[in-house]
């Protein structure tokens, strides 16, 4: 009977029915197979992706909607903060009169207001609020204040003392007189202070509407809370930990073997960079950071862009994991190192002046003329550090494809 059941699933598919299956019971022919004989429901899904990984797509695509605005209002008031900041440099190099160093000073002020509005608005208002230790009338305040605060306070502040500093340096104005300094900078500086209401309501008023917005993003996203029992990512390490050890290794440590590529990408540019400016002392010094900030920077950056998107499922796409991990392999792991030995020798070389530097003139043309022999050098290691990372992501995301359609453990196929 049970030969008879696996003859009829065979020719099940080609729609010809054998002579004797009419005799045999419907739930004979659906679940009478020969043991290691797959079945065409098990053939079938194979082809279809596993249901595990429905339920992560589905989570973290959630996850992805109500998490994405708040990283749009966070990037928008950093935005706000550094436009603030090259108005305020614009209206005091004009008052000051200051010519100089332009670039250095819209720089900074762009730069400076934007990370720290940034900054102060996660660790302050996005994590306090994610983490219930402050309710929706405090999280309007904070965001109001750190709108006042690194959003107009700061920039002004910043703009005055570079201003100020590049005027009396370069005599753009005349100094003010002894016992009225306060006075005089403040009669100077009056008109700017004017223009400065107008951000100062801007920032407030965005401020108060990016915290009302984000509390409503958290409700929502406790609405929204998933009805299954099991985390998302205890699943997955428990996936993860059925693999076996030196595949699971790969898979968890593979940023370290890129960290170490790029540890050595940086001793081998330290070293080309040594010869070429004849430093001779100092070994351990030039050595020690060429070695440890590539580590760390390449292991971080690869966990940060490839390993944990490819365990959240960020990344559900080999291809784009093979490039991403090659870019991080490329830029980080190859081309940092190189570029940080240059002003680690240099600075070496000055120091102990083994080698003729350049007048202020000639700088960059110099730099650009010792590098180019040993960028030529570093061709080869810098590919191969790239090709390496696209590998090692290639094989990551086939590994955790293959431990996501591992059973569970405890479940097996019962055969009927």
């Amino acid at each position: 009977m049970a030969a008879l059941g696996y003859e009829v699933g065979g020719e099940l598919d080609s729609g010809v029915e054998p002579v004797g299956a009419e005799i045999a019971p419907k739930d004979v022919k659906m679940t009478a197979y020969m043991h290691g004989q797959p079945s065409p429901s098990l053939e079938d899904a194979k082809l279809r992706r596993p249901m595990i990984i429905e339920i992560i797509e589905k989570k973290f695509e959630c996850l992805k909607k109500e998490m994405i605005p708040n990283i749009y209002h966070m990037t928008l008031t950093g935005t706000a903060a550094g436009c603030t900041g090259i108005f305020t440099n614009f209206t005091f190099r004009r008052t000051f009169k200051v010519k100089h160093d332009a670039l250095k000073t819209y720089a900074s002020l762009a730069t400076v207001p934007f990370l720290s509005t940034m900054v102060a608005h996660k660790l302050l208002v996005i994590d306090a609020l994610y983490s219930d230790n402050i309710s929706k009338g405090n999280c309007v305040f904070r965001s109001s204040l750190i709108g006042i605060v690194c959003g107009v306070l700061q920039p002004n502040s910043m703009a005055f003392a570079k201003n100020g500093r590049l005027a009396t340096k370069y005599h753009t104005i005349p100094l003010p007189p002894k016992g009225r300094v306060l006075l005089y900078w403040m009669l100077l500086c009056q008109t700017q202070i004017k223009f400065m209401a107008i951000p100062l309501v801007f920032h407030i008023a965005f401020g108060a509407v990016s915290g009302w917005w984000e509390e409503n993003i958290r409700l929502k996203m406790e609405n929204h809370e998933s009805n299954n029992q099991e985390n998302i990512l205890e699943i997955i390490n428990r996936k993860i930990n059925q693999l076996p050890e030196a595949e699971r290794n790969l898979l968890e440590n593979g940023s370290v073997y890129v960290g170490l590529n790029a540890a050595l990408c940086g001793l081998i540019g330290n070293s080309l960079f040594r010869r070429v400016l004849n430093v001779t002392k100092a070994r351990v010094v030039s050595a020690l950071p060429m070695a440890v900030l590539p580590f760390f920077t390449t292991e971080v950056t690869y966990r940060g862009f490839v390993h944990f998107p490819l365990i959240t499922g960020d990344l559900d796409c080999e291809t784009c994991t093979a490039t991403r991990s090659g870019l991080v392999g490329l830029l980080v792991g190859g081309l940092y190192p190189v570029f940080l030995a240059l002003p680690v020798n240099g600075s070496l070389a000055a120091r102990y002046e083994t080698a003729l530097l350049p007048n202020k003139g000639n700088i960059l043309s110099y730099w650009i003329r010792v590098s180019k022999p040993i960028f030529r050098k570093m061709l080869f290691p810098i590919a191969l550090q790239a090709v390496f990372s696209a590998y090692l992501g290639s094989k990551q995301y086939q590994l955790l494809i293959k431990a996501l359609h591992l059973p569970e453990p405890g479940q097996e196929i019962h055969r009927f």
